[in-house]
C-alpha cells in the first residue's frame, strides 16, 4: 500500500510555482471521480495552533485535528497522543470558522 504524504505549506508553494498563475485551483476528495472536482473557495490561516490527536477508539484507529487544546477522552479511547500543529485551511465553500469568531492571519 502506498504511503500517504501530507503536504505542508513549503511543499505546496514549491508545487504551485510550476502552475500557470491564472489557473483555477481545484481539489478532489478521497476516491473522487475527476468530474467531481471542487473549486477552492477560501484559504484561512488560523492564528492559534490546532491539536492533532490520534489513537484507537473501541479498537479502531482514528486521527482528528481541532482548534482547541486536547480533549479528555473516556476509557474507550486507547493509545491517544496529542501534537500541536500549525494549519492552513482550504475550503470549497463557506465554513463555520469565521462564524465561531476564531482569529486568523489576514492578508497584508
Amino acid at each position: 500500500m502506498e504511503e500517504v504524504q501530507i503536504v505542508n505549506v513549503r511543499k505546496l508553494i514549491a508545487m504551485l510555482e510550476r502552475a500557470a498563475p491564472g489557473s483555477t485551483v481545484l481539489f478532489l476528495d478521497d476516491y473522487a471521480d475527476l468530474s467531481e472536482s471542487d473549486e477552492v473557495f477560501d484559504v484561512i490561516i488560523p492564528v492559534e495552533p490546532w491539536t492533532y490527536e490520534c489513537g484507537k477508539c473501541d479498537g479502531v484507529a482514528y486521527n482528528v485535528r481541532y482548534p482547541e487544546t486536547f480533549a479528555r477522552r473516556d476509557e474507550s479511547y486507547k493509545e491517544v497522543t496529542h501534537e500541536v500543529q500549525r494549519v492552513v485551511l482550504i475550503t470549497n465553500g463557506p465554513s463555520n470558522y469565521r462564524r465561531l469568531g476564531l482569529a486568523e492571519r489576514l492578508e497584508k
